[in-house]
């Protein structure tokens, strides 16, 4: 699997639109607000590809010089248990670094997802809380890892 690309395309909105709104029905996105979240200059979008499909990925943002969110990670369901999501999330780790030296990487996810919280602790993710709540009700949690 080629699994890093960062360098996306319009073309590859419809894919990832796909693949986001399959991994997470609760929360669907729109063309749209995949394209503002694409065209932010300090967006950080990695794809994991196999035969020119991409099967996963994991998108965040900089918030500012100290701290980065990491705001979506979805690997199709063909693809788990294959250590895509581990491999996607040790390239978002090492592209944070290098946009800084310091700092904190928040993670956001909901209480149906609530067994990330031992996935993200193998990358030294901790103090799960819960931060508030999505619009359709559902408790959000953040962690964080220090950089």
């Amino acid at each position: 699997m080629k699994i890093f690309r960062q360098e996306l395309s319009i073309k590859d909105i419809d894919k990832i639109l796909v693949l986001y709104n399959d991994v997470f029905p609760e929360s669907l996105w729109s063309k749209n607000y995949l394209k503002l979240f694409m065209k932010s200059e300090k967006a950080i979008f990695i794809v994991a590809e196999e035969r020119k499909k991409i099967e996963g990925f994991i998108f965040g943002k900089e918030r500012n010089k100290n701290l980065i969110s990491l705001d979506v990670l979805g690997v199709s369901e063909k693809f788990r248990d294959k250590k895509v999501g581990t491999r996607l999330m040790k390239f978002f780790i090492e592209k944070t670094k290098e946009k800084m030296t310091r700092g904190k990487i928040i993670i956001h996810f909901r209480d149906s997802k609530k067994s990330l919280v031992y996935f993200y602790s193998k990358f030294g993710a901790k103090n799960d809380k819960i931060v508030g709540k999505y619009r359709n009700g559902e408790y959000k949690h953040q962690m964080e890892i220090d950089i």
